[in-house]
Formats: structure tokens, C-alpha cells, sequence
């Protein structure tokens, strides 16, 4: 079990979030949200003092409000959309490294300072044929760098240091299902209010405005640009007034910032450099099991197929021995009691290569037939081809239509209730062998 940190740092508050982070799953163990001084010296100190605390509860048997447990393996940090530098840039079409390298100079036009002095990271989307749009996010190195080492400092490791405002949008899309939102997403954060035109789900336009009277005749100039749904995340949407229709969607930071480390979209962007960021945000215990799990059935099958060809040569010596005795024999009926002791012999050997090679084609034809998002936790095969499998995925229904519309099994039925946890189903199934042992 891994445990992460999500802190999401503005100008004027901190939030956290820890929590334990299991298969594909999120276990929120302590929540944290404090106001910061408005002084940058002292938000830094207050900032580092929120990590030495965490450090020192960490230190004892338990994480108050979570249960026992040490120091998070790692912080995901998220950073107001204000310290930014948002374009969306026109470029060839071309593989991701190249478009990276391209990326450096281009930028040479937008950023005020050399682009030696930013981390910068993007998104790509189609346009004309031969083209492509990238929406290109840019950070200084400085801010990036100070918050590492305040984690640093602390005996924490940054994994990843990410845009709230991008986590925020990862929310929106999660919530609603929808690939291709059209309109416009504030998101009020207190201090400040940022906003997102979306076109096919892809930000086509960014910025962060302070909480003034003109902001309501700028959402009215982009409500009309942008037309689509408005939707709202925030605490307090009285600016907005009464003049727009909004879809209220309640999204946590922190939470999502922490969940981005098991489960990663194209709104989760990494702004540290491309050496820190090897090796990290990897999922190494699901990848871990993954990879057991692979060697334990690529050993069962070989086993199978060691026994089967053990079990092919005896039948196969068997059939020579038939034929040399029937060659010898010197009457009918001494020739066919024989014949008779071998027939025996012979069905037993069969019926046992048949029912050897049963479990290597029921994994088989179940690797095959189980689709790609579901996965087992037990599988149990008998002598007379009942099976019994328990596992995870998306939709039990997606799974049991696949097997029953299988001629290898027959009778697929529940032996346990289905039970629903964070979009993912657990099942408990029985069914049995169609096909002939022989």
C-alpha cells in the first residue's frame, strides 16, 4: 500500500490531502486546509512548517485522524493557474519528443524570460491536415524549485508539481463522463477566479482574474464567444450574480491532485525537470503483481505443457506396444485380450491427458475472453469443470455477456452479490466447462 500526499498551494491557503492508495483505488486518511500569510517569506515558513509538522505526527504510530502509518512516499503539489504562462501554439504535425524540442524555440516568442528559465509541458490536438494545435503551459523554474526544496527539507519527495487549475478540468471531465464539454468552467478559489473555455473538452482558452466589477462583463463576452454549458466549482459564485445558468460541480484539489498519481489523463501535466521526473508517478506495486502474476501463468502452462508431452509419449509408447503385440500374436484370441488390456490402458491415459489439459484451456480461453479493464483475484478449476472466479472491472454485465456468448462455458451465474467501490465492481462467478474433456 503507497501513501501520497495531494497539496494544493495558492496565493492566500493551503489544502491537503493524504491518502493510501491501493491498486487503482484512493483511501483519503487526513484532510488539511489552513490560510497562508500573504508575505512570501512567510508563506514559505508557514508552508514548511505545515511539512515539518507532517513529518513529526508521521514520526509517531499513527497519522492523527488516518490509521497507523509513516511519512506519504511522495507529495503531488498543485500551483494557481496565475503562475502560468498559458499558449496555444500552431506547429507541424510530429511526434511528441520532436514537438518537444520545437517547443524551446517557439516559446522563445511568448515568454518574457529566456525559456531556459521555465518547465513547460503540453497537449496536443488535431487541426488542418499536416497541423496540429498545441496548448502549451509554461512555469518558472523558481517557483518549482522553491517548494521542492521546502518539501525536500522536510523528508519529503515532490513526484510531481501539476496546474490545480488542469486538476480541477481532470475533476469536471470525471464527473460528468462527457469527451467533448463545450462552453466555459470557473472555478472560484477565494482569492482569485479562474476560467477555462472548452471546445471538445480541450482548454482553448485560460486566465486567472481577480474578483472585481468588470469580471462580470468579461464572463458575458466569453459566455458569447464560447457558447455551451457554464460550469462552477467554488464556494461562493455571488460575483456571477444572476445573469448565467450554471452547473454547480463540488471538486476537491487535493483529492484529485493525490488520484492523479494511480490514474493519469492529458490534464495531468508534470512541471518538474525531466530528470527528477524519471522513475516516478510509476504505479510499481500494480505493475509489480502484474508481472508475478504473468511469470505464475506462463510457469502453469508450462507445467501443462510439460505434462501433456509427458503424458503424449506414454500414450504414444502404448500405442507401439499394441502394435508389436498385435504383429506377435499368435492367435485371435490371445491377440485380442490383449488388444482389450491395452484398449484399457489406453482410454485411462486419454481420459487423463484430457482432463490434465482442462485448467491450461480454461485459463486460455478465459485470457482471451475476459476483457482488457477486468482482472482476477481467484480462480478455481475441479476435475469435472466447474469453475469459480472472483475479480474486479467496470461492468460485471460487460464480463457475463462475454462468457456466455463463449461455446467454451455454459451456465454463468453469481455466487455472491456484485459490490460497487469508486466506479470499480467486485464479482463472484460460477460457470462450467461446455466442451468435452476429451
Amino acid at each position: 500500500m503507497r501513501r501520497i500526499a495531494g497539496v494544493n498551494i495558492r496565493q492566500s491557503s493551503l489544502g491537503a490531502c493524504i491518502a493510501d492508495l491501493r491498486f487503482r483505488t484512493m483511501k483519503p486518511v487526513r484532510q488539511e486546509d489552513m490560510q497562508l500569510p500573504a508575505d512570501p517569506a512567510e508563506r514559505n515558513t508557514a508552508i514548511a512548517g505545515v511539512f515539518q509538522r507532517w513529518k513529526k505526527e508521521s514520526g509517531t504510530t499513527d497519522l492523527p485522524g488516518g490509521p497507523p502509518g509513516g511519512l506519504p512516499e511522495g507529495i503531488i503539489i498543485g500551483l494557481p493557474l496565475q503562475g502560468f504562462s498559458c499558449q496555444l501554439i500552431d506547429m507541424p504535425s510530429m511526434g511528441r519528443a520532436d514537438m518537444r524540442n520545437a517547443l524551446l524555440f517557439e516559446l522563445e516568442k511568448y515568454l518574457p524570460l529566456p525559456v531556459e528559465e521555465y518547465y513547460f509541458d503540453f497537449m496536443t490536438m488535431p487541426a488542418e491536415k499536416g497541423r496540429t494545435k498545441a496548448a502549451v503551459f509554461a512555469l518558472r523554474k523558481e517557483a518549482v524549485d522553491d517548494i521542492v526544496r521546502l518539501s525536500r527539507d522536510a523528508g519529503f519527495e515532490v513526484l510531481a508539481v501539476r496546474s490545480s487549475f488542469l486538476s480541477a478540468l481532470r475533476g469536471l471531465a470525471e464527473v460528468h463522463g462527457e469527451k467533448n464539454l463545450n462552453g466555459l468552467f470557473v472555478y472560484a478559489a477565494g482569492d482569485a477566479v479562474e476560467v477555462a473555455a472548452l471546445t471538445h473538452a480541450v482548454p482553448v482558452y485560460l486566465k486567472s482574474f481577480p474578483i472585481n466589477t468588470e469580471l462580470l462583463v468579461t464572463m458575458e463576452r466569453l459566455a458569447a464567444r464560447y457558447p455551451g454549458r457554464i460550469f462552477f466549482s467554488g464556494s461562493d459564485d455571488t460575483f456571477l450574480g444572476n445573469r448565467f445558468a450554471l452547473t454547480k460541480v463540488h471538486l476537491r484539489i487535493p483529492h484529485l491532485l493525490a488520484a492523479s498519481a494511480i490514474k493519469q489523463t492529458r490534464f495531468d501535466f508534470n512541471f518538474l525537470s525531466a530528470e527528477v521526473q524519471q522513475g516516478k508517478l510509476l504505479a510499481y506495486y500494480p505493475q509489480a503483481v502484474a508481472g508475478l502474476a504473468s511469470c505464475a501463468l506462463l510457469f502453469y502452462l508450462f507445467t501443462g505443457f510439460l505434462i501433456f508431452y509427458k503424458d503424449y509419449t506414454e500414450l504414444k509408447h502404448v500405442e507401439e506396444q499394441r502394435a508389436a503385440i498385435r504383429s506377435r500374436a499368435s492367435g485371435m484370441l490371445e491377440a485380442k485380450k490383449k488388444l482389450d488390456l491395452l484398449g484399457g490402458d489406453r482410454q485411462v491415459l486419454s481420459d487423463f491427458l484430457g482432463r490434465s489439459t482442462t485448467a491450461a484451456t480454461v485459463m486460455s480461453s478465459l485470457s482471451a475472453l475476459i476483457p482488457k479493464e477486468a482482472w482476477l483475484v481467484s480462480l478455481t478449476i475441479d476435475d469435472k469443470g466447474a469453475i469459480e472466479i472472483e475479480g474486479f472491472t467496470n461492468r460485471t454485465a460487460a464480463l457475463i455477456l462475454a462468457l456466455e456468448k463463449s461455446h467454451l462455458f455454459r451456465n454463468v451465474s453469481y455466487t455472491a452479490p456484485i459490490i460497487t467501490k469508486d466506479g470499480e465492481e467486485r464479482f463472484a462467478l460460477k460457470l462450467e466447462v461446455a466442451v468435452s474433456d476429451k
